[in-house]
């Protein structure tokens, strides 16, 4: 796997206000990504999504900390903490809009998750089993850059 547009170079104490803004600590193979890219755009960049309509998609981006592009990831926690189980992190997207999830939970952490914002519950709760619009794509984030493929067809 491959990154382009890549962030800004950051240091720990950048990481270690992210995670006292989030009131996490980051999964070690997410924060060692945030070290070395801050975000951009892999390539190859289709994945999964197992039990959602369309079956696959792709990443636009995944998020880096006050990289001076677009919504970095302390914005995005601010836009979407309230319409996120509680541990979860919005850490990329596709591009309909959806997001790419990090858990932060003690029992699912690390695990990454895809967010069909177009068809998110009137009433959730702060547990994941009530949110049908969010489907588990990997068990850790290296296994989610792993599993990136290209599609021929796109």
């Amino acid at each position: 796997m491959e990154m382009t547009k890549t962030g800004k170079a950051i240091n720990e104490s950048g990481l270690a206000e992210f995670e006292s803004k989030i009131g996490y600590s980051l999964p070690l193979e997410y924060r060692e990504f945030l070290m070395l890219y801050n975000g951009g755009k892999p390539v190859p960049d289709f994945f999964r999504v197992p039990g959602w309509e369309y079956e696959e998609t792709y990443v636009t981006e995944l998020k880096g900390l006050a990289n001076g592009k677009s919504v970095d990831l302390f914005e995005l926690f601010d836009l979407l903490h309230d319409r996120l189980p509680k541990g979860f992190i919005a850490i990329g997207s596709d591009p309909g809009g959806n997001q790419i999830l990090l858990s932060l939970s003690k029992d699912t952490k690390g695990q990454v998750y895809f967010f069909d914002h177009e068809n998110e519950p009137d009433d959730a709760t702060d547990n994941v089993e009530d949110y049908p619009n969010i489907y588990l794509v990997a068990k850790s984030f290296n296994e989610f850059l792993k599993n990136l493929y290209s599609n021929d067809e796109s």
